[in-house]
C-alpha cells in the first residue's frame, strides 16, 4: 500500500502568482524524463498551489518559468504517474534535471540551480523513509493472519518510530547543508504518515534560527515574511505555554489570587475594577467560561442557581468571558446574549473580547473551559475547578 506523504503541496504563502513577469525575469529549465507522458506545473505560493501550465511529454521538456520579480519562486512538476519533484527557479539559474518518474517516488537529479540543489537534498531523506515504511507495511500485509501477529506489530511499531527519528535527524542534516537556502522552508512542512517530521514542541529553536538566517539573507521575500509571522506564532505560544504551566503549579488552594490580572471590561463598556468585588462577601467565584463552551453554557445554569439561593454577601461572581476568538463574527454580542439567555443577573460580567489571547489565559494557568476558582474574603483560592456542588457546599458550611 502506498503510504500517505507530506512534501509541502501547500506552503501557506501569500505571493499572488499572476503578478507579471518580463522575459529577462525567467529561466529556461530543461529536463529528461523518463516513465510520464504529461507534466503538470504549479507556482508554490504563499496563499495556494496557482496551475501554470501542461506539458506533453516526449521523452523531456524545456521550459521557461517566472523567477518571483527577479527574486527565487517555487514550482512543483507533478507527472502523470504521480511522481512529483519540486524546484525553486532564481535569477541566472540554468537547472538541468534527469528524472525517473516510473514510481511515484521519483528518482532524480539537478544541477545549474542552487535552491534545486537544496530540495533535492531535503527530498531525499524523505524517499528513503517512505520506501523504509513502505517495506514495513508489506512486512504487516505479509504476516497478518500468523499466530505471533501482535508480536510483530509491537516490532513493527519501534521501527517506525525509529525510521521517523532516523528522517529527522536526515532532514536536519541536509538543512546544514546550505543553512541560508530558502529552500529549507519547506523542511519545515515535509512529513510522512501524517506526522510533521519538524514540530514546534521540539523543534522551536530550529524554527527561530532558520527563520532569523532567511530574513537576513532573503530580506522582504514573500515567503519569509509569512514564515517570519508563523514563528513569532509559535514563540508567543510557546511563552504562553510556560506561563500556563508555571501558573498551574501557583494558582492553587491557599495561594492568594492575582488581582491584578483580571483585566477587562463589562458589558457596557466601562473598565472592571477589582475592588468592586475584594473581600466584599464570605466566597467569591471567578468562573471563566465562553459562549462558544457548551460546558460552559451548562454550568451557568447551575451557577444561577446557587446564585438565586446565596448571592449577596454569601457569594459573589464574576463572570469572565473568553468570547474574542478568530471564528467568531461579533462576539460581543454573542456574549451579551449568552448571558441573557443563561440568567446570569449578577452584575459582574467581564470580557477582554481576546479569545484565547487575553493575558488571563496565562496568568491563571487556564489549558481549558470552564474554568473557575473560589476565593474567601481574604483573597485565599480555596478551591480551584471545584464543581456547583462542592461550592454549594461552602456555602452550607459542610
Amino acid at each position: 500500500m502506498k503510504n500517505t506523504f507530506v512534501w509541502a503541496t501547500s506552503l501557506l504563502a501569500l505571493v499572488a502568482a499572476t503578478s507579471a513577469c518580463s522575459n529577462s525575469d525567467e529561466v529556461a529549465v530543461v529536463g529528461k524524463v523518463e516513465g510520464a507522458d504529461t507534466l503538470y506545473i504549479t507556482r508554490v505560493t504563499a496563499q495556494k498551489v496557482v496551475p501554470v501550465d501542461t506539458v506533453v511529454l516526449t521523452g523531456g521538456f524545456k521550459i521557461n518559468l517566472p523567477t518571483d520579480s527577479g527574486r527565487v519562486a517555487f514550482y512543483n512538476l507533478r507527472f502523470n504517474t504521480q511522481a512529483s519533484v519540486r524546484i525553486g527557479v532564481a535569477p541566472g539559474d540554468a537547472p538541468v534535471l534527469d528524472i525517473d518518474a516510473r514510481q511515484y517516488l521519483a528518482t532524480y537529479t539537478v544541477s545549474g540551480s542552487a535552491h534545486s540543489e537544496q530540495l533535492a537534498r531535503l527530498y531525499a531523506p524523505l524517499r528513503r523513509a517512505m520506501l523504509d515504511l513502505d517495506s514495513l507495511d508489506q512486512v504487516n500485509q505479509l504476516y497478518r493472519d500468523s499466530a505471533n501477529y501482535r508480536d510483530i506489530v509491537n516490532g513493527l511499531n519501534i521501527l517506525f518510530g525509529q525510521t521517523l527519528e532516523r528522517h529527522r535527524g536526515q532532514l536536519i542534516a541536509a538543512m546544514n547543508q546550505d543553512t541560508t537556502s530558502l529552500s529549507n522552508l519547506f523542511a519545515f512542512y515535509q512529513g510522512i504518515a501524517q506526522n510533521n517530521t519538524l514540530v514546534p514542541e521540539r523543534d522551536l529553536d530550529l524554527f527561530v534560527k532558520t527563520n532569523e538566517r532567511l530574513n537576513r539573507h532573503h530580506p522582504g521575500h514573500p515567503l519569509v515574511k509569512r514564515f517570519d509571522q508563523d514563528v513569532k506564532a509559535l514563540q508567543t505560544a510557546a511563552d504562553r505555554g510556560k506561563q500556563v504551566s508555571q501558573a498551574k503549579e501557583s494558582i492553587v488552594p491557599g495561594a492568594a489570587f492575582p488581582w491584578q490580572a483580571l483585566k477587562g471590561k463589562k458589558t457596557d463598556g466601562s473598565t472592571f475594577l477589582p475592588a468592586a468585588v475584594q473581600g466584599k462577601s464570605k466566597y467569591l467565584l471567578i468562573d471563566v467560561w465562553a459562549a462558544w463552551c457548551p460546558p460552559c453554557r451548562t454550568q451557568n445554569r447551575a451557577w444561577a442557581i446557587l446564585y438565586a439561593k446565596y448571592g449577596g454577601t454569601a457569594l459573589q461572581i464574576i463572570s469572565y468571558s473568553l468570547d474574542g476568538t478568530p471564528n467568531q463574527a461579533n462576539a460581543q454580542e454573542e456574549w451579551i446574549s449568552a448571558i441573557q439567555a443563561d440568567g446570569l443577573v449578577w452584575p459582574h460580567q467581564v470580557s477582554s473580547l481576546q479569545g484565547w489571547e487575553d493575558p488571563l489565559v496565562g496568568a491563571l494557568g487556564i489549558e481549558s473551559l470552564p474554568f473557575s476558582l473560589l476565593v474567601d474574603q481574604k483573597g485565599t483560592i480555596v478551591l480551584r475547578n471545584p464543581s456547583p456542588e462542592e461550592v454549594a457546599r461552602k456555602l452550607a458550611g459542610k
